[in-house]
């Protein structure tokens, strides 16, 4: 039941993010969206949400020619661990890694909300 809350929590923020963007989308004549189908449920959200012709997906991604690509990556990494410690969710590795959730959000996910658009 966790699984479908986060997904539709998810839809949710990205539907809300595309439409208080919309007028900058607007302005571009093609929007290509770089996306490896690394998740099931993203790959759904994200299918659903940008069905337009203006949207191009290229799915062979590699990170290695990509940085921004990376960077996407990294936000939505820190992004999905944000959402698990909020709902006390986070796997020991994760503790692990980052040694404690204040550290994380103290080092990591503070540094990155200030890049929001």
């Amino acid at each position: 039941m966790q699984q479908f809350k986060l997904i539709a929590e998810l839809s949710k923020l990205i539907q809300d993010f595309l439409d208080e963007h919309i007028e900058l989308f607007a302005t571009y004549e093609k929007i290509i969206v770089y996306y490896d189908n690394g998740q099931k449920q993203l790959t759904g959200i994200v299918a659903a949400l940008l069905n337009d012709d203006k949207v191009e997906f290229r799915h062979s991604v590699s990170p290695m020619k990509y940085r921004l690509f990376q960077i996407a990556d990294l936000i939505t990494t820190l992004e999905l661990i944000n959402v698990k410690r909020q709902a006390n969710a986070v796997s020991r590795s994760e503790l692990h890694f980052f040694g404690s959730m204040n550290a994380y959000n103290k080092n990591y996910f503070k540094k990155i909300i200030k890049k929001r658009l």
